[in-house]
């Protein structure tokens, strides 16, 4: 039973990992945006 919960355990922290850097990576998104639209840079830019 140790051995479940460790490994559960475990699972969470990487998935809390992952769900920041997924929050992350939508603010540099908008940022971006938000940096290209008050610049005027072309739109290839929010594709990044």
């Amino acid at each position: 039973i140790k051995e479940i919960t460790r490994n559960s355990m475990k699972f969470f922290n990487v998935s809390k990992r992952n769900e920041l850097s997924l929050q992350t990576t939508a603010v540099d998104i908008t940022t971006t945006q938000v940096i290209s639209r008050t610049f005027n840079l072309p739109k290839d830019v929010n594709r990044l």
